[in-house]
This record gives structure tokens, C-alpha cells and sequence, in this order.
């Protein structure tokens, strides 16, 4: 960012780039959902920002609960956009049109997350092929 204008930033799914190698080689992140990300990030503008949502996702995830929880850190719609924004001048009214359409593809059609209510609206986690099973017994019964 240095080479940019005042007003940009680095966006939140920056440090995943930076610890994924060490998270994967540690078995903190499932190989899984790196290869996912790593797919994403080799497609279009919509599937990249798929990928950085699928980051945000684990990083917001992976911190311990009471922490998060104290600073309000929750991975939700809004919470999202605000970690993905790296113009601050221009906003992050366009990144905000195209979130809901995509969080819902990556629930609905890639199966990659799951929502759950929250105090502060819908809150997404990653899921797992174990977790999508189960999941998908749950609404079964």
C-alpha cells in the first residue's frame, strides 16, 4: 500500500497469506480448506473475493472466543465487508451489494460454510466434510 494514495489499507485476509504455509505444515489449517481458498484464488474477480471471504472466515474463527467476543469480532456480513475494504475514501458500499450473494453461494451451492444466528445477525463458519455431513442429518431429522 505504500505506492497508493493516502486512505488505503491492507485488508484483514492479508495475514492469512502470510500464515497459511506455517498454519497447514502445523495441521491448524485443514488441507481442505487451504486447497479451497487456493482454488478460489486462481479464479475470477468473484471467485477471489469468494476466497478472501472463506480467510476472513477461518482467522475470525480461529481466535480464542473470549477475545473475540470482548472486542465484538464476529464473523459476520458487516464485519466482513469493514475486514475486506482497502479503499477508505471510496468505501465499501460496492463490496457490501455483492457479499450476500456470494456467502449464500458458498453455503448453499460450494457447501463451504455454514450460518448460524447471532446477536448481531447471521454468523458464518467454515465447514468441514464432517461437519457438512452432519449438518445435512440435522436437517433431516
Amino acid at each position: 500500500t505504500a505506492e497508493l494514495p493516502l486512505g488505503h489499507v491492507v485488508a484483514g485476509d492479508f495475514l492469512y497469506d502470510q500464515i497459511s504455509a506455517n498454519l497447514v505444515s502445523t495441521a491448524q489449517l485443514p488441507k481442505e480448506v487451504f486447497e479451497n481458498v487456493q482454488r478460489f484464488s486462481a479464479g475470477d474477480e468473484s471467485s477471489q473475493l469468494k476466497g478472501k471471504l472463506l480467510k476472513l472466515i477461518f482467522l475470525i474463527n480461529k481466535l480464542p472466543a473470549d477475545a473475540a467476543l470482548d472486542i465484538g469480532l464476529k464473523a459476520t456480513e458487516d464485519m466482513l465487508a469493514d475486514l475486506l475494504v482497502t479503499d477508505l475514501a471510496a468505501g465499501s458500499a460496492a463490496l457490501r451489494k455483492q457479499l450476500p450473494e456470494l456467502l449464500q453461494k458458498l453455503q448453499n451451492e460450494d457447501r463451504l460454510i455454514m450460518s448460524m444466528a447471532g446477536s448481531n445477525g447471521l454468523e458464518y463458519r467454515l465447514q468441514t466434510r464432517e461437519s457438512s455431513a452432519w449438518y445435512d442429518e440435522f436437517r433431516v431429522q
